[in-house]
């Protein structure tokens, strides 16, 4: 998540020094405002998706601890509690899709990287051409 705001901030900066040198036409405008965009929209997303993966392990900490005090407390029965033992059932059954969707997260924030630098890519391009 670091590299998103390092790179954010480095092509922030860069095309605020462009825009105070150069002028731009609107392709160029939008260009740059497309490629802000998209870094933001990075970064928000793999905020976002570090608080899905914390929310999943926090989940998976809770039920784990369920089940310790659940053999702790029912030892001496010699049998665990139902609900428990369902839930972490339940838990384990979604696992495969837990990952296909954690997967679909970072292939998104995949993609937003990548037009962001794309977007970056023509901008520059562009600006090479114009001068």
């Amino acid at each position: 998540m670091e590299y998103c705001f390092a790179v954010a901030a480095i092509l922030w900066f860069g095309n605020y020094l462009i825009n105070a040198i150069t002028n731009l036409n609107p392709f160029q405008s939008y260009l740059a405002v497309f490629t802000l965009l998209f870094f933001v929209g990075s970064i928000a997303w793999s905020i976002g998706f570090f608080y899905y993966v914390s929310r999943y392990f926090n989940k998976n900490w809770i039920l784990m601890s369920q089940w310790r005090e659940s053999l702790v407390s029912e030892a001496t029965v010699g049998n665990v509690s139902i609900a428990v033992a369902q839930g972490l059932i339940d838990h384990y059954k979604n696992l495969p899709k837990d990952a296909k969707s954690f997967d679909t997260a970072l292939i998104g924030q995949w993609v937003l990287l990548c037009l962001g630098l794309g977007c970056f890519i023509v901008f520059i391009i562009n600006l090479k051409l114009q001068i």
